[in-house]
Order: structure tokens, then sequence, then C-alpha cells
């Protein structure tokens, strides 16, 4: 079966790798339908943020669809035991420099546009699970999806050029982007969702090349998650009813509001396909395995 579905994979990575995203698609929208089913309410979804053994368990639930893409990948011959060594890492957080002062940036601005009084001592269990979460459910999940699986299957057709690299860069950094549309189940608003669409895009770009260029999904894994910790670490230092305001300004924003993350994103647009520029294909070619190049 594993031999059909290959052949398929390499005479149609395109489709294939659509098909995916749009799955994908799917099963979060069915997800996001069970929360709002499940809360409904602005109240209760701040409660389901912050309550710590809701938070692990979706970590754990991420955990498990992360090691069902690895599987995948190794099904679908695209799987490399590089990808998940801790190597090159120093050279990844200085080639992403400007991802670590996007994440000092953001965490700045959101602490400093706090009203006062509204940091409290957060729950150690909670606290624990609000850092692990950004790197080992989402950012891991993620990147192995998108990175480990989707950009590899298009490299399998694409990566043999410098203008095919190009293109699986930017075709698996659009879905990357697209598959953020589920928001709009949970958000009710189109305007801010389309901005973190173009925003994802954007950064998916600067995550795909500097995958090539450590040949180790840890870096971006790593620096995904410290972008999402930065704002997110906020669910358990401040106070419930400043959440609450925050969350809901998040849902009805301004023009400009909304769009703010696009322009913050555009340099990482910038430096990713200055970055890619010096992508040869001998960088695809180490990260995909001999029986597939």
């Amino acid at each position: 079966m594993w031999g059909k579905i290959n052949k398929l994979v390499r005479s149609h990575s395109i489709v294939v790798t659509l098909l995916i995203g749009a799955l994908f698609i799917l099963a979060l929208m069915g997800f996001a339908v069970l929360l709002m089913l499940a809360y409904g309410t602005m109240d209760a979804m701040v409660d389901a943020v912050t309550d710590p053994s809701f938070l692990a368990l979706f970590t754990l639930g991420q955990i498990a669809l992360s090691g069902i893409v690895i599987y995948l990948m190794e099904k679908m011959q695209v799987f490399k035991v590089s990808d998940f060594k801790f190597v090159n890492i120093r050279k990844g957080f200085l080639i992403g420099w400007f991802n670590l002062v996007f994440a000092i940036g953001a965490f700045s601005l959101t602490f400093f546009a706090l009203p006062e009084n509204s940091l409290i001592m957060p729950n150690p269990f909670a606290l624990i699970v609000t850092i692990l979460h950004p790197f080992l459910g989402t950012g891991a999940f993620e990147e192995v999806l998108v990175r480990g699986l989707i950009f590899k299957i298009l490299l399998l057709t694409m990566g043999h050029t410098k203008n095919g690299i190009i293109k699986a860069v930017l075709l698996s950094s659009a879905i990357f982007g697209v598959v953020h549309i589920v928001n709009v189940i949970i958000v009710g608003e189109f305007l801010p969702v389309i901005a973190q669409i173009i925003y994802a895009t954007f950064i998916g770009v600067f995550y795909a090349v500097l995958y090539l260029r450590t040949k180790t999904l840890w870096i971006p894994i790593l620096l995904h998650g410290l972008t999402n910790l930065s704002t997110q670490i906020f669910n358990v230092i401040i106070s419930p009813n400043v959440l609450q305001d925050l969350m809901q300004n998040q849902t009805d924003p301004s023009v400009m509001d909304a769009f703010m993350p696009v322009v913050f994103s555009i340099p990482f647009l910038i430096v990713g396909l200055i970055l890619l520029r010096k992508v040869k294909a001998e960088d695809v070619e180490y990260i995909m395995p001999e029986r597939t190049v």
C-alpha cells in the first residue's frame, strides 16, 4: 500500500500536499467547533486557556499528533534522523537573531501596555505547562507537519533546481498560513484572521529557509515556540480579568491593530528571501534520505 502511496506522492506532490493541508484544516475546524460548543462564552474560553490541566492535555495531544506525522514521514520516505538531532543550534540562533529580537519586542510591548497591578503570582504547574506548550506542543507539531512532512514532500519533485526549491518554500509557507483560517471559528472575525494568515505565511518562509540552512527541525521548533511564548506567557502571569479584556480586544480590533502583526512579519519575509538566495541544491540533498534523492 505504501509503495502505491509513495508513487502517487512523487508524481503528484503538489496535489498530495494540498490534500494534507485541507485535511489538517478540516481537523482543526472540527476541534475549534468542539471548543466553542464546550466553552461558548469568552469567560469560559479564558478559563480554558488558563486551566493548566486543559493545556497539559492539549499539549499531550499535539505530541501524539507529532508522533503520527513522524510515522508518516518515515512511510512516505522523507524521514531522516538528522532532522531531530540537536545540532547547529548556535548557527541557527545566529542566523535567526531577528526572531529573538522579535520575541523580546513582542513580550516587551505587551508587558509595558498592561494596566497597573495586573500581574499575579502564577501557579507553578500552570507556569511550567505554559512554558513547555509552545515548544513541545504547537511549535513541534506545526514544524514537523509543515517543514518536516509537507515541505519535504514538495522537495521530492521540486528540490532539484533553485527555482524548484523557491517554489517549495513559498508553497509550503502558503499552506502554513492558510491553515490558520480555522481561527475564524474561534475569533469570529475575518480581519484579524486574514492578517494572521499573511503573518504566518511570511514567517513560514523564514522558518523553511532556517531548516534548509541548519539541517535540523529543532531551530524552527525552538524559534517558533519562543515567538508563541512571548505572548502566551501572559496567560498565567496576569489576572483573568485583564486577560479577558485583552482577548476581547483581539476579537474586535481596528484595521491598524489587526494588521500590525503583518507589518512586523515583513522583515521575516525579507530576511527569509535573502537567506533563500544562498540555499543550494546540496542543502536539499542533505536533508532528504538517500533513497529519495
